[in-house]
């Protein structure tokens, strides 16, 4: 999974775009790195991950391939970022 942060150390300041390999839903591999989907990357929003299985799976803002989730999650990153800081979240508030 490829996620942001704008601090340095953990706990880090994530932003809720990120991006993880794309899974075929069909595939019946027993072997979970052979069930991605070669070049394909799917953007979502972490901030809305299920804590119960009966809540909505996060929304997913598409897939595409390494230069189409890099473009999404550009244009996802808070415009008050900046370069990273050092230190944790707890340090940036």
């Amino acid at each position: 999974m490829l996620l942001f942060s704008r601090t340095t150390g953990y706990p880090f300041d994530t932003m809720d775009a990120c991006a993880r390999p794309a899974f075929d839903p069909l595939s019946k591999s027993g072997v979970f790195a052979q069930r991605f989907v070669p070049d394909r990357y799917e953007v979502f929003l972490r901030g809305r991950e299920p804590t119960q299985p009966s809540e909505e799976a996060p929304a997913s803002l598409g897939t595409g391939d390494a230069r189409w989730a890099a473009a999404i999650l550009e244009r996802a990153v808070p415009a008050n970022w900046g370069a990273a800081v050092d230190g944790t979240c707890e340090d940036s508030t």
